[in-house]
């Protein structure tokens, strides 16, 4: 009866001093996670602020689009300084196809 006796407080004892030991790596845990969540939050917050500054950007920069007309004018222009449709295309961002058809009435007699 007395071994049973020491046997369980020995055995309280070691269970006590376990409960510590889980509970610190428990509450390592919850540290690591507060400051992973505080860190994903301020990239958060940084990313937002970047949106919201290129938003603003675009809205405060964005050019009017250009009519059919004055885009026929400045692919005219760079047909004159005997620029090929290709390079045409490239300065003006469109695809050659569009850079034809905007020359069409220009180009009818001549062929690149």
């Amino acid at each position: 009866m007395e071994w049973l006796i020491i046997a369980l407080f020995t055995a309280s004892f070691i269970l006590f001093l376990l409960s510590f030991i889980i509970k610190d790596k428990a509450q390592e845990r919850t540290e690591t996670v507060e400051e992973l969540s505080l860190k994903v939050m301020g990239e958060m917050y940084q990313l937002k602020k970047r949106v919201k500054l290129l938003e603003e950007e675009l809205l405060s920069v964005s050019p009017s689009p250009l009519s059919t007309k004055e885009l026929e004018m400045e692919a005219y222009d760079f047909y004159q300084q005997n620029l090929s449709m290709e390079d045409i295309a490239q300065r003006m961002g469109l695809h050659t196809n569009e850079v034809e058809q905007l020359l069409k009435k220009y180009t009818k007699g001549n062929s690149q």
